[in-house]
């Protein structure tokens, strides 16, 4: 009995195999994600960021600077200080600030916006000189010569020239004496000494009559000695 051999099946070369295997697992070429860029900042944006970085550099280039001459920034800071503080000090003595007769901030807020367009000053009332104080003393108790001494000689001739005297100013305080007229009170209500040596007072002269009391304002203009130049009733009539 005889057995017949059968030959091997043929195989592809190595290489032909190898080569259809990466033929057919290979993947298909795809294009690589590429991001968008982002948009460009708007004019706002580098309107504001632009003096930012201005800013910040400068005080890098500054501060660099201070530290390489550290002699010549203590200087200079010195006088930027001393400059600050003078125009400090002339500010406050130009624009002096107050409340005056409600001129101030709080009574023309909605005005002004909190400040008066002129300047206000909220200085203090000089003392009564010794004419005033007599002026009133001589009210207060009916003298009519002390209050005539208050006067300048000026003011004694205008008002002799008016048929006042001391001896008419007395009769009209023994008037109102014996009808039971009384000065109870003097309220200094303002005052000024201008440059030149003369200065104003106003004075608010509280009466009474039995049950009946009243008010009377007066405004006083002295000279440079000190005496009555000259004196208004500023009461309504």
């Amino acid at each position: 009995m005889s057995q017949e051999l059968l030959s091997p099946t043929a195989s592809p070369p190595p290489s032909a195999a190898s080569s259809m295997t990466s033929t057919a697992v290979a993947p298909s070429a795809r294009p690589a994600y590429v991001p968008e860029p982002p948009p460009p900042p708007s004019r706002v944006a580098r309107a504001i960021k632009w003096p930012i970085r201005k800013l910040l550099k400068g005080l890098y280039l500054l501060t660099a600077a201070a530290r390489s001459h550290r002699a010549v920034s203590v200087v200079l800071l010195v006088i930027i200080l001393g400059l600050l503080g003078s125009g400090v000090v002339v500010y406050r003595a130009t624009h002096p600030s107050g409340d005056v007769a409600g001129l101030g901030p709080t009574a023309t807020g909605g005005l002004y916006g909190g400040t008066t367009p002129f300047t206000v000053v909220n200085a203090a009332a000089p003392p009564l000189p010794a004419s005033m104080i007599q002026w009133m003393h001589g009210h207060k108790y009916f003298d009519a010569q002390e209050v005539w001494n208050t006067f300048s000689a000026r003011e004694q001739q205008a008002l002799t020239q008016k048929k006042i005297t001391a001896s008419t100013l007395q009769d009209n305080f023994n008037t109102l004496k014996s009808q039971g007229f009384q000065f109870t009170e003097f309220i200094y209500s303002g005052g000024y000494r201008a440059p030149d040596g003369t200065s104003h007072y106003t004075i608010e002269v509280l009466y009474a009559r039995g049950n009946q009391a009243g008010l009377q304002t007066y405004y006083f203009l002295l000279d440079a000695d000190g005496k009555i130049a000259a004196y208004v009733n500023l009461t309504p009539s």
